[in-house]
């Protein structure tokens, strides 16, 4: 679904030039869900905006596989506090053009499918945190993205909504049959949520090491994952790949 070759950024600033991103190259396969990591400020966020296309690199290339449609998800929901649910579910449709009436159909099916349909005439001040950010996630699937990317999707809630969500989020993109790139700096959610995970050193960023996220008991959900043996094991590897590099 992604190939990222040699890619590399460097950009002016007050300071002069700084090379933020060196000679990255990974792939992402098809219904994958890889999670990026690395210390804090190591080019993670600048990395999927690359991905995405909102910045160019300096060097190396990105290929998409199929249509290369992108859905981002960020950090805040964004969603429009003037604006129904499904109204805000409905905005990158109605930006996009094109089959709206196909689009509400999907829309609302997603809406009734994953628990929000009874909230659709509601506004998002009347929701709480994981129920705007399961809103997010539908607006973005809603424009039927081949890719999505996750930057620092659930950071903004509380630990324990944090925990809810990101298992509500995780079996939805499965369920759904999408790959997904997540940036985080939270090791447990990289380990509980991915099929890999890559580790960036700080800047410039290059890979420390990739690790393929595997538990005997076969995979479950993320909050099921953090009381499997091998989680320990993985998250005390990543910390030292990270901690030498702080």
């Amino acid at each position: 679904m992604v190939q990222v070759s040699n890619l590399a950024l460097t950009y002016q600033s007050a300071e002069g030039e700084i090379e933020a991103i060196r000679d990255l190259s990974f792939s992402v396969a098809d219904g994958e869900f890889v999670s990026v990591i690395g210390p804090s400020g190591c080019g993670k966020s600048t990395l999927l905006s690359i991905i995405a296309g909102l910045l160019s690199p300096t060097a190396g290339e990105i290929r998409l596989a199929g249509d290369g449609s992108i859905g981002y998800m960020l950090q805040k929901d964004s969603l429009f506090p003037w604006r129904t649910i499904r109204r805000n579910v409905l905005l990158g449709a109605e930006i996009k053009g094109g089959g709206l009436r196909a689009a509400e159909e999907y829309a609302d099916s997603l809406l009734k499918t994953y628990g929000l349909w009874e909230f659709r005439d509601c506004f998002p001040g009347q929701l709480s945190g994981g129920m705007r950010q399961r809103a997010a996630l539908i607006r973005t699937l809603a424009v039927r993205p081949q890719l999505l990317l996750l930057d620092e999707a659930f950071s903004a809630l509380d630990y324990q909504t944090r925990l809810a969500v990101a298992d509500d989020i995780y079996s939805i993109i499965r369920r759904e049959g999408k790959t997904a790139m997540m940036v985080t700096h939270d090791i447990s959610e990289a380990v509980s949520l991915s099929d890999r995970v890559i580790v960036l050193t700080k800047r410039p960023a290059v890979i420390k090491s990739i690790y393929d996220i595997r538990f005997a008991a076969g995979r479950k959900s993320p909050l099921q994952c953090r009381e499997e043996p091998e989680f320990r094991e993985y998250f005390n590897q990543i910390w030292r790949d990270i901690d030498v590099h702080v």
